[in-house]
């Protein structure tokens, strides 16, 4: 059985060796779902519904509490202002208005042109995005039930009192444009909510439910999140292949390229491209072809990729081909 596992690992040992890639995770990005005109470079933020700000504290108890539609368009458009400007595209203005606020019972009408003509020349904007709407109902009544628990610290069972809170929220916005009388967006959102919360009496239950302000600041910076990710490009992290080789050049240049350090990493592969041996330029083609990869150039990727198949043919070469050919496909359609 020893015998077994030392002949096991050695094979492992060998065909690792003979594996010419290590796997490395590198950054994509994706375009926007919806991008602003290429003109837009100053962009205002509006609250139509309040021109007050959240308390830094909560004044109030829950039962007295009335702030739902001020404190969650605040989180609303504050949470689309933070994600847009930290995009560095744009100048991002907070402002606020003359006008009647409006969107606490019901969805209002949109700004007039006229209005929008004349706040944007007064400010300099070239766009406006606009929380128009926010309303949060909370049922009155809170349901109580009990649950058998188990008490740890009297290794006992006990009664537990469960308290269920139920609310239904819903929010929207719109982007105004000067002189264009129809909107560029509207964008709404509704959700019915439950909340639960458990304690050893009725009063500890109730108490431990989330205060209904916790609730509208937290649905209303997750809704602006969700409607500025529309307008910003989408990242995340995929897996791909990279050359090793022999060469020492090739393991300097993997941890620049571990670390996003891609320039470091690309005067290493030069050098090795200019290599008399066709599998050591294979391998450092390869590696460039995922650089081009990583700048936005599937042209370029699949140019280098054929040109390193031409120096030397591996199976890992031919599927990242289908990889990058499959990935053409798909942004031409």
């Amino acid at each position: 059985m020893r015998k077994l596992s030392f002949l096991s690992l050695s094979l492992l040992i060998i065909l690792s060796a003979c594996n010419p890639v290590k796997t490395i995770y590198i950054e994509q990005e994706l375009p926007p779902l919806r991008s602003f005109p290429e003109n837009v470079k100053k962009i205002g933020f509006l609250n139509r519904i309040t021109h007050d700000k959240t308390p830094a504290v909560q004044l109030d108890s829950d039962f007295l509490y009335f702030g739902e539609s001020r404190d969650g368009s605040n989180a609303s458009i504050h949470a689309v202002y933070n994600l847009i400007e930290k995009n560095d595209a744009y100048e991002c203005v907070m402002f606020q208005t003359d006008l009647p606020l409006v969107g606490i019972e019901e969805m209002p009408e949109p700004l007039a042109s006229e209005d929008v003509q004349q706040i944007c020349s007064t400010l300099g904007l070239d766009i406006i995005i606009s929380i128009e709407y926010f309303k949060a109902d909370f049922n009155k009544e809170i349901d109580e039930t009990t649950r058998e628990g188990y008490d740890q610290m009297t290794e006992s069972s006990t009664t537990m009192f469960v308290a269920t809170m139920h609310s239904h929220i819903e929010a929207a916005f719109r982007v105004y444009i000067p002189g264009q009388e129809e909107l560029f967006d509207e964008y709404t959102m509704g959700e019915s909510l439950t909340y639960v919360a458990e304690g050893n009496t009725k009063k500890m239950a109730r108490e431990n439910l989330t205060k209904k302000r916790d609730a509208v600041v937290s649905w209303g910076s997750s809704f602006g999140r969700n409607y500025a990710s529309r307008f910003a490009p989408r990242s995340f992290k995929t897996m791909r292949m990279i050359c090793k080789g022999k060469d020492k050049r090739f393991k300097e240049a993997f941890k620049y390229a571990k670390n996003a350090e891609w320039e470091q990493a690309e005067l290493l592969w030069r050098s090795l491209e200019k290599s008399d041996d066709l599998m050591v330029k294979s391998y450092a083609l390869f590696n460039l072809a995922l650089l081009a990869e990583v700048n936005g150039d599937l042209l370029k990727a699949a140019s280098i990729l054929k040109e390193a198949e031409q120096c030397y043919s591996f199976k890992e070469l031919l599927r990242y081909q289908r990889i990058i050919e499959t990935k053409m496909d798909v942004q031409a359609d």
